[in-house]
């Protein structure tokens, strides 16, 4: 005796909307866009009442567990409790997928790219006139996205990584070619902060700093926040 499509309802629900790449045309565990909400159902409704043999019952059960192995696609999954996508509204496999996600941490890496990227892209926006800013030390202007956050003293002392004293917009050219032409990036700091500020983050750099992944996802919040005033 076969299983009917209505038997294993529960395990295709799981893979046709967690596919991952390569399997019948869904990509990151998305729903096929090539596939109209309609065409779905109209195949849903053709396949009502197919019967599945023992064999292709396994070959389900195998798809399902490794579609669910990838925890991006068990993230996601665990984003849609109210059913829409999420094959189950059981509160128990719910709650456990959301334990499962909750216990990974984070990559402190991935913590410093996501800080780095946003601090760069506040400082780019802080003193721009209509998506245009000036290299601070050729003093030719460009969009903000081809500008960088360049760094007096470079960003491997954690300590002024993400100090707004120690930053300013330069071009491409300046800051990853001419190594960010130190001598001019000094006379602007001196320029706009005073004669001090150069004795004074030379000191700065000498203090050793730990960002804990905590601290980086405060810190992109704050920039996030003042990135959304400017804007």
């Amino acid at each position: 005796m076969g299983f009917t499509l209505k038997d294993y309802s529960f395990e295709l629900k799981i893979i046709k909307n967690n596919m991952p790449k390569g399997l019948m045309g869904f990509q990151k565990g998305e729903l096929n866009p090539s596939k109209s909400l309609e065409a779905r159902k109209r195949t849903s409704e053709r396949l009502k009442g197919t019967m599945l043999s023992a064999l292709q019952k396994r070959k389900i059960s195998r798809s399902m567990k490794q579609v669910l192995k990838n925890p991006d696609i068990r993230k996601r999954w665990y984003k849609f409790p109210t059913g829409e996508l999420n094959p189950t509204k059981d509160p128990k496999v719910i709650e456990k997928i959301r334990l499962t996600v909750a216990k990974r941490p984070k990559k402190k890496s991935t913590c410093f790219k996501k800080a780095d990227s946003i601090f760069s892209l506040y400082i780019r926006n802080k003193h721009s006139k209509e998506g245009m800013n000036q290299c601070i030390t050729c003093q030719k202007w460009f969009p903000i996205s081809e500008l960088d956050c360049g760094h007096y003293i470079s960003r491997q002392h954690h300590s002024l990584r993400y100090s707004e004293q120690n930053v300013a917009p330069q071009c491409r050219s300046c800051n990853r070619f001419h190594e960010g032409r130190k001598d001019e990036f000094a006379l602007y700091l001196i320029k706009k902060y005073g004669t001090g500020i150069l004795e004074e983050l030379h000191k700065q750099k000498n203090v050793i700093k730990q960002f804990t992944c905590q601290e980086l996802t405060d810190l992109i919040e704050h920039y996030k926040s003042k990135l959304k005033e400017l804007l």
